[in-house]
């Protein structure tokens, strides 16, 4: 198993990263977006677990242009609330990373998903790859399908190792996932 705290690294750098191309989309040229984005995706692969970015064809409309000049505050990355260590094989684990949702309010935690990673001993500086991602429902009642592989989520086993990092607050169910062998 990769230590947790390397777990805990590489997702903290993929969370900078979404936020960089968060402040980065703002800029009326793509490129450096675009850049970001290409980052993104070498450690996710499958576009629809790239954190609900996409790539930008051209440079930002006048109507976006002067909507993005009037945001002052940069985007939030998002929290980090637990991370879940499950063995697939021998050799190989997937990690959960509860994580709140994009650009999180200022004072506010709750968690938004969970984004699956894959870590093998054999990768080379423990690589890891996005492999999977769930999102709470809008009634904040279970985990709902974003993209990728649908049978990692959640393994029938019981996590060997959990981390716990920040407890969220304010939301019940967002306190059971925290505090529950997930």
């Amino acid at each position: 198993m990769i230590p947790i705290p390397t777990i805990i690294d590489r997702l903290n750098s993929l969370l900078e990263l979404e936020r960089m191309a968060l402040l980065a989309y703002r800029k009326a040229e793509g490129e450096e977006y675009n850049d970001l984005l290409q980052r993104i995706a070498q450690i996710s692969p499958d576009p629809a677990l790239r954190l609900g970015l996409a790539p930008r064809n051209g440079p930002l409309d006048p109507f976006e242009q002067e909507i993005f000049r009037t945001v002052t505050e940069p985007p939030r990355k998002r929290q980090l609330y637990k991370v879940s260590a499950y063995r697939i094989t021998e050799s190989q684990f997937v990690y959960g990373g509860f994580v709140s949702a994009q650009n999180p309010p200022a004072g506010v935690f709750l968690l938004g998903n969970v984004i699956w990673i894959a870590a093998s001993r054999k990768e080379p500086d423990g690589r890891v790859t996005a492999v999977h991602r769930r999102s709470v429902t809008d009634l904040r009642d279970e985990w709902k399908l974003v993209g990728g592989d649908p049978s990692i989520s959640f393994p029938g086993s019981v996590p060997e190792a959990i981390t716990r990092l920040l407890a969220p607050s304010g939301d019940e169910w967002s306190m059971e996932q925290y505090t529950s062998d997930l």
